[in-house]
């Protein structure tokens, strides 16, 4: 899916929920939600396509093991999804949950990093022996 498609969804959806709000505005959040799951879908499909490439670049390539591959990806997920959560508690007017969202994030990152970073400080420990 191309950016211009989804900034479209994005743009015809925000003037559809403009106009019902002033109609029925307690419709409005049950548009967003939608509009949301539109575009997460076809992000979703993006993401597909970018896993079945990382995944035979690191077949081909050898170099890089594929748990690192992996690994890569399930931080990007939980970085998008924390940012997703941390936009909702914002807009909510819960700027202190979403602060506390980052933080939980950003321990979560670091905590599913941490055998990478034994891995490299192993290998440096032997490169200088």
């Amino acid at each position: 899916m191309d950016i211009l498609n989804l900034v479209s969804i994005a743009v015809v959806c925000s003037v559809i929920c403009i106009l019902v709000k002033q109609i029925k505005p307690e419709f409005v959040p049950f548009l967003q939600i939608s509009s949301l799951i539109i575009i997460f879908t076809f992000c979703v499909n993006g993401v597909r396509n970018l896993l079945i490439s990382m995944s035979d670049l690191a077949g081909v390539s050898g170099a890089v093991q594929e748990e690192y591959v992996l690994l890569l990806l399930k931080v990007l997920c939980v970085a998008l999804i924390t940012k997703f959560a941390i936009d909702i508690c914002n807009d909510s007017g819960n700027s202190a949950l979403g602060t506390a969202v980052s933080l939980a994030g950003k321990a979560v990152i670091l905590i599913m990093c941490f055998p990478l970073l034994s891995t490299v400080v192993e290998l440096a420990v032997g490169m200088l022996k």
